[in-house]
């Protein structure tokens, strides 16, 4: 019967993925997929592994088309910033894939569990936007954009920041309809509002500003004020500089036009403050 040969992504504890992956425990589990914490008898090393989920409250197909994107994108990467890819792996029965991603498992929490009930130092925010702007200019000159920053996206490695989560990124197409994504908060307008939504670079760089808000006020900006153009005097008004807050300012400008418009140009002006 078709429930006998359904794979279960987590087969308990101890059990071997690919005669490779030792399995420990389910982290967590999304919409779209199952992550599951494991140890490489190869390496010794913790990972993490991601799979796609069946029968959630996603479309299989979508899941997997998404899991297998975010193979494509983090196979081809390699930057301290962007989290590590280890493997991947697919297991097909007679009624369903799943697709395995593997990456480097990173102990420290996200960037929303450390800074929702304190902020951060302009010092930490400028060194850790900093790197993000390093991991956005290697990953937009591949010619992919992430469309997801926010600070759930975010881990912290030590005292330095990794970017997660590649599931909904996409090659840069100018001009190209897309579908609505990205997070409520973070996402730009032209991203997840518009009628024909589409993302470039500068969205990115629009999500990254909006983390930077969240890290230096505990709440992601507000939609009236991006739309009057009243976050940097906003930023001003709670102590931040007036340079930070003049760089958080233009990169949320309801216009893309008027934001920085590379990671480059931004990592510019931030290091001359």
């Amino acid at each position: 019967s078709s429930a006998a040969t359904e794979f279960k992504p987590f087969q308990g504890t101890g059990s071997l993925l690919n005669k490779r992956f030792q399995q420990i425990n389910v982290m967590a589990e999304g919409g779209m997929a199952t992550i599951i914490k494991a140890l490489d008898t190869l390496t010794g090393k913790e990972v993490c592994i991601k799979t796609n989920r069946i029968g959630g409250p996603n479309p299989d197909q979508y899941c997997l088309d998404k899991i297998r994107y975010e193979i494509e994108i983090l196979r081809n990467c390699n930057h301290p910033n962007i989290v590590k890819y280890v493997d991947y792996f697919e297991i097909a029965t007679d009624v369903n894939v799943k697709s395995y991603l593997v990456i480097e498992f990173i102990p420290g929490k996200n960037l929303r569990e450390l800074f929702i009930t304190s902020r951060a130092a302009e010092a930490q925010v400028r060194k850790w936007s900093l790197q993000l702007l390093s991991a956005l200019d290697y990953l937009h000159k591949t010619g992919y954009i992430h469309r997801d920053i926010n600070p759930k996206n975010i881990l912290l490695k030590n005292d330095d920041i990794v970017l997660i989560d590649f599931g909904i990124g996409s090659k840069v197409k100018p001009g190209e309809i897309q579908t609505a994504v990205g997070t409520e908060g973070y996402a730009p307008y032209e991203q997840k509002e518009a009628k024909e939504p589409h993302a470039d670079a500068r969205s990115d760089i629009f999500s990254l500003a909006a983390t930077m808000y969240f890290l230096l006020q505990g709440h992601p900006p507000n939609t009236l004020d991006i739309h009057y153009g009243r976050i940097t005097s906003m930023l001003e008004k709670t102590g931040v500089s007036p340079q930070l807050s003049n760089i958080v300012g233009k990169s949320l400008n309801l216009d893309p036009t008027k934001r920085f418009q590379s990671a480059m140009e931004m990592g510019q002006a931030l290091q001359g403050i």
